[in-house]
């Protein structure tokens, strides 16, 4: 009787570590899934101020994934502002101090979603949790090859937005941004100073 109940009580434990590794894992996944939802919604975001505010599009213009011009889309959208505020507003110092408190506003919006995926990314890192350092790594390097090399946005970043981040990101920004980009010039003049 005795092997009987400790061979029943070995397998409950063997039964519950394996339920116990199971529900470990499925929480991880989840846990990714849910980071990265959230993560698009943060894209989303920006969509809807492309919409919302189509004055700040350059801002938010990526490289060209094709051709030798990387920037090709970031002067259209640029001529395309242009038209629109000196469509709309008759009065150009208002226009270009509203445009560039907006953009400047923009490349807060955006320093602040790399600097809280840097930090989420660091906390999987010493987490050990493989799969979200994956996906925020991911993540972090499409911020540094794509959307933080826009031109204007460097602009920006050099004139007050790399000031409201914390030196880990402002060292991290120079090292994969600036370095591996020393060609890529900030704009320093808005769609209504070219």
């Amino acid at each position: 009787m005795e092997v009987s109940t400790l061979l029943a009580s070995l397998a409950a434990i063997a039964i519950s570590i394996y339920a116990l590794t199971f529900q470990r894992r499925l929480g991880h996944e989840i846990s990714t899934q849910t980071l990265i939802h959230a993560q698009y919604e943060l894209c989303r975001a920006l969509d809807v101020l492309r919409v919302e505010h189509p004055e700040v599009s350059h801002m938010l213009a990526l490289p060209a994934q094709n051709g030798s011009d990387a920037w090709k889309y970031y002067r259209v959208f640029k001529a395309h502002v242009r038209q629109l505020i000196e469509a709309e507003d008759t009065n150009r110092e208002a226009a270009r101090s509203r445009l560039y408190l907006q953009e400047h506003a923009t490349a807060l919006h955006v320093c602040d979603i790399y600097e809280q995926t840097l930090y989420q990314r660091q906390h999987a890192e010493e987490a050990g949790d493989k799969k979200r350092f994956i996906v925020l790594d991911t993540l972090v390097r499409y911020y540094e090859t794509r959307m933080l090399r826009s031109p204007r946005f460097r602009y920006h970043w050099d004139n007050g937005a790399s000031e409201m981040m914390e030196p880990p990101t402002r060292a991290r920004y120079d090292k994969m941004v600036r370095e591996p980009y020393p060609n890529e010039a900030a704009d320093p003049k808005s769609p209504l100073e070219d």
